[in-house]
């Protein structure tokens, strides 16, 4: 019973740890919606977010898809 319960522990702590990355892309990739909109360059959306510039081009390239 023990190892069991362990066992479910790690499975829900590694579900909600998972689901927070998720949540943090997504609303990192909103951010990067909103910079871009307003004309920031990729450069300095670099320099706040951290991303890549592959990433923020990507985002960008999703932004005029929509």
């Amino acid at each position: 019973e023990t190892n069991t319960k362990n066992w479910e522990k790690a499975v829900l702590e590694k579900g909600i740890g998972i689901g927070v990355e998720k949540g943090i892309g997504i609303g990192v990739e909103k951010m990067v919606i909103k910079m871009a909109e307003n004309g920031m360059s990729n450069a300095d959306i670099r320099k706040i977010t951290g991303l890549s510039l592959n990433k923020i081009v990507l985002i960008r390239k999703k932004m005029k898809n929509q």
